[in-house]
């Protein structure tokens, strides 16, 4: 899966300086949903690879957040997830490259990647059950963030990333296999999450 980020969102990357680096780009992308909103989803098999390739080839962004999941990208309230199946030989994630510090009035936020076998974030009473994920691969490129804080990169072997405090993510009869992680940076805060179920 190559975007093309600001293709895409219809932008030029020598445009964006319009925008008082106040644009934040977030990405969802799952195997079989990038975004799901209440609901119900069952029965259902992703098998095969993502990947996810830079561009621009550099970003004016004031944050960017990337939700990838092996079979949902983002997934919130209500959201039942059962008897599903995700089976990456790869997921592969290429940030762009930042500009330098003084073409910011402020420093962005850093950026956050997401990456789970299953999904990538669920946030507010998801209930996950009898689902497997295997992927043999995670591989993580980031390159670089020349501002004060470090980029954050989750890992999960079922789901990677859940945040609100009112966040009940229930997983039963579940099975997630990862492999191998691989990342590439001089400097990451890593979260891994092998999720117990």
């Amino acid at each position: 899966i190559d975007p093309r980020w600001a293709e895409l969102l219809k932008i030029k990357d020598n445009n964006l300086k319009k925008y008082g680096n106040n644009f934040e780009l977030s990405i969802r992308i799952g195997g079989l949903i990038g975004y799901v909103r209440n609901g119900s989803i069952s029965h259902t098999k992703y098998n095969g690879e993502i990947i996810l390739k830079q561009y621009p080839k550099a970003a004016w962004y004031s944050g960017v957040t990337l939700n990838i999941g092996g079979l949902l990208g983002y997934c919130r309230d209500n959201q039942k997830l059962s008897f599903s199946e995700s089976k990456c030989s790869e997921i592969s994630i290429e940030s762009p490259t930042w500009e330098k510090y003084e073409y910011y009035a402020n420093a962005p936020t850093a950026p956050e990647i997401r990456v789970g076998g299953l999904i990538g974030w669920a946030a507010i009473s998801n209930i996950v059950k009898c689902c497997k994920s295997q992927c043999d691969l995670i591989n993580v490129i980031s390159h670089g963030f020349p501002f004060a804080s470090s980029p954050s990169v989750f890992i999960g072997t079922l789901i990677a990333f859940t945040n609100y405090g009112n966040s009940i993510n229930s997983l039963y009869n579940c099975l997630g296999i990862l492999k191998s992680v691989k990342t590439k940076e001089n400097k990451i805060d890593l979260f891994f999450f092998a999720n117990n179920c």
